[in-house]
C-alpha cells in the first residue's frame, strides 16, 4: 500500500510490478481510496527481487512517479547487523509541476493587473464629458 500526502485523482493511477531484469510482470490501473493506493499481490509471482512502481496524479493535478525494490519470498534470514532496506522514491515530475504552477500563478497575476487597469481606464473615459 502506498500512502501520499494528498488525495489522489481517480482513473489516472497505475501500479506496475517488474522483475529484476526490468521485465513487467503485471501492471494495472487502480482506484485510489483517498490518499492511498494498493493492489493485491499476484499469487503467481515466484520468489525473487522485484520493483513496484507507481504513477499517480495528486489532488492538485501534479503527476508523481516512484518505485521501491525488494526481495520477495526468499527463505534467507537477514544478518543481525544488516540494516533494513529503505524504499527509494523518484519524483520526476514534481519539480516540473512546481514550475508550471509558478508560471500559471504569474500569468493569472498579470491578467488580474491588466483587468484592473482596463477597468480604471474605461471608468475614467466614461466620466470625462
Amino acid at each position: 500500500m502506498f500512502t501520499f500526502d494528498e488525495n489522489l485523482l481517480p482513473d489516472l493511477d497505475t501500479i506496475s510490478i517488474n522483475n529484476d531484469q526490468g521485465v513487467n510482470v503485471t501492471s494495472q490501473q487502480v482506484e485510489p481510496v483517498g490518499n492511498t493506493l494498493s493492489m493485491p499481490w499476484p499469487t503467481t509471482i515466484e520468489a525473487g527481487t522485484y520493483q513496484v512502481a507507481y504513477r499517480i496524479v495528486s489532488g492538485d493535478g501534479h503527476p508523481v512517479t516512484g518505485a521501491i525494490s525488494f526481495t520477495f519470498g526468499t527463505s534467507r534470514s537477514p544478518l543481525a547487523s544488516q540494516a533494513p532496506s529503505r524504499p527509494t522514491e523518484t519524483s520526476t515530475q514534481e519539480s516540473a509541476g512546481a514550475q508550471i504552477g509558478t508560471i500559471v500563478s504569474l500569468v493569472a497575476l498579470i491578467a488580474a493587473v491588466l483587468s484592473i487597469v482596463m477597468i480604471v481606464v474605461l471608468v475614467k473615459r466614461n466620466r470625462t464629458p
